[in-house]
């Protein structure tokens, strides 16, 4: 069987025509002067790093801080039983502690990755993690270090579970009492 060539849809010619048109990109090795899309710094990167429709930040600090402030005023996500619900509400309250453990006071950049969220009253209690969000909101989620979230499971939980629920009652005294920095 013999093969035919591949036909191109436009000619050569109206190729380069269309690239003669289009207007002279400057040079990549030429610095471009950026504004800092959160703290309006002028600051200068080659175009190669820019791509469209992106903010530009002169640091990682802004770049940061440019995206927990637009986590804190966007609010806590819509209660939806899914793993991408769970993830947005869990950056929404580690955002909203401030990164740091909320009994501890140990910051995330301090351990060198992320706080866990746990649930301020036990999860055993419900038959489902969306169950807390809707009877206690955002205030039934706290950022804790694992050195807290284990002494609180392994101590607290496991009395509640026992029948002595003053271990708990003091744990939740203990986060409310912190949640005065909150918003």
């Amino acid at each position: 069987m013999k093969r035919t060539p591949l036909r191109r849809k436009t000619p050569l010619r109206a190729c380069s025509a269309l690239r003669a048109k289009r207007p002279a990109r400057p040079p990549r090795h030429v610095p471009a002067e950026l504004v800092c899309d959160y703290c309006e710094g002028v600051f200068h990167r080659f175009l190669l790093r820019r791509r469209k429709n992106k903010q530009a930040f002169c640091c990682r600090r802004c770049a940061r801080l440019y995206r927990e402030e637009r986590l804190i005023k966007s609010g806590a996500p819509a209660p939806k039983d899914s793993p991408s619900w769970w993830r947005r509400l869990r950056a929404f309250v580690r955002a909203r502690d401030g990164f740091r453990c909320v009994l501890c006071g140990v910051s995330e950049r301090e351990l060198g990755h992320g706080l866990s969220i746990d649930h301020v009253y036990p999860r055993r209690a419900f038959t489902r993690a969306i169950d807390v969000y809707r009877e206690f909101g955002t205030n039934g989620f706290a950022s804790l270090c694992p050195r807290c979230h284990a002494r609180k499971t392994w101590d607290a939980e496991a009395r509640w579970l026992r029948g002595d629920a003053l271990r708990l009652q003091q744990y939740v005294r203990a986060v409310s009492a912190t949640s005065g920095n909150r918003a």
